[in-house]
């Protein structure tokens, strides 16, 4: 489940849901963590650049709280619509 509204040229962004994580050894597969993730980003164009920053944060059974934090900067030279 997303959202993304347009609020000029900076777009919001936020999903929330659950996941799991598995970790393969030879052939058997174990579950390593499961929990409730959110993550929450934005994004801005500058012409033909973008700014792009995310937080992501995961409340799993066996690791809890953990946030990551992440931006990039992508250009581009497809003309804006």
């Amino acid at each position: 489940m997303g959202a993304s509204v347009g609020v000029g040229p900076a777009n919001l962004s936020g999903k929330i849901g659950p996941y799991v994580t598995c970790q393969m050894s030879g052939e058997s597969t174990k579950v390593a963590d499961y929990g409730v993730k959110d993550e929450a980003g934005v994004s801005v164009e500058l012409g033909s650049a973008a700014v792009e920053a995310k937080v992501e944060a995961r409340f799993g059974a066996e690791t809890w709280l953990t946030v990551d934090y992440s931006a990039r900067t992508k250009i581009s030279s497809t003309p804006n619509k």
